[in-house]
């Protein structure tokens, strides 16, 4: 349902009514920077309600008693950033751009919170400005919502945090499952590289398998003939450096290789036809993808 538009699903006893029908808004107070004070009451900006890690300016004046806020306050920014807010943070003075909404006899204040809460997003459709935007009081005091009876609406709010509850303890849930789910990742991944997880295909597959010996000796040719290629092509790169003429910088021949030793002793438990090296030798382009190509045949 549009704002100022009557919804035919309304329920019956229900009835339209505008902000300013609901509640008394009253502005916080205009206080200027040099009127800002290291101690006293805290003075509620903007990014004290929508930022719990802003800083506070504070005034230790006294100031008109409208503009002073108590715990469990019902506030509306209606500049820049709008929503409404229940303060939490003890006395306080009130800044300008921030309404200290006052509910009416028959407004429960928790409900009209959540209704404010709920057309936030349509208040800002009927905002000025663009980035810092701003609602008028007039506008805002006009928008027509619906109204349920005082009762029901106590009702509503308690259904509401009744699900907001169940909301949050199922959003605890998750975050608790998540982590149940990287300690599982992890053990997978440590079962998977401790041979564990192939432990039965070993056992179906002895004659396919080979000895560390083997292992590291397949490594070495590839790791060979992946040296004898980059010297090849380094050699015909050079001899069209000579060609032209020697300019720019001479081709960098590849450093000679060295190949690795099988690790007997390792710290961590493998099966035996296994073989602990150091990450480097399986690093190389081509030589760790032409032995997987090599082996897709047999598992």
């Amino acid at each position: 349902m549009k704002l100022n538009e009557r919804d035919n699903f309304m329920p019956k006893f229900w009835t339209m009514a505008s902000l300013g029908e609901m509640a008394t808004y009253l502005n916080g107070r205009a206080f200027k920077p040099n009127e800002w004070e290291k101690t006293g009451k805290p003075i509620v900006r903007i990014q004290n309600l929508n930022n719990a890690n802003a800083a506070y300016n504070y005034s230790s004046s006294i100031h008109e008693e409208r503009y002073l806020i108590t715990n469990d306050e019902l506030l509306y920014a209606w500049s820049a950033s709008l929503g409404a807010y229940i303060w939490k943070g003890g006395e306080a003075w009130l800044n300008q751009h921030i309404f200290r909404v006052i509910p009416k006899p028959n407004v429960d204040k928790l409900f009209l919170y959540y209704l404010l809460t709920k057309i936030t997003s349509e208040l800002y459709a009927k905002s000025h400005g663009s980035g810092m935007v701003h609602i008028t009081k007039g506008k805002f005091e006009e928008t027509q919502v619906p109204l349920p009876p005082l009762n029901e609406q106590r009702r509503i709010v308690a259904k509401v945090e009744e699900l907001f509850s169940e909301l949050d303890n199922g959003i605890e849930s998750l975050k608790k499952a998540r982590e149940k789910l990287k300690v599982y990742r992890q053990a997978i991944l440590k079962h998977a590289f401790e041979g564990k997880l192939t432990a039965k295909w070993r056992e179906e597959n002895k004659d396919k398998l080979v000895s560390p010996e083997q292992l590291l000796a397949r490594i070495q040719q590839e790791r060979e003939a992946n040296y004898q290629q980059q010297l090849k092509n380094w050699k015909a790169a050079v001899e069209v450096w000579e060609q032209s003429g020697k300019e720019g910088k001479k081709p960098i021949k590849p450093k000679s290789i060295t190949f690795p030793k099988v690790n007997v002793t390792p710290d961590m438990p493998i099966p035996k036809s296994w073989a602990v090296l150091e990450l480097e030798y399986l690093a190389l382009e081509s030589v760790l993808g032409k032995m997987l190509d090599k082996q897709k045949n047999t598992g």
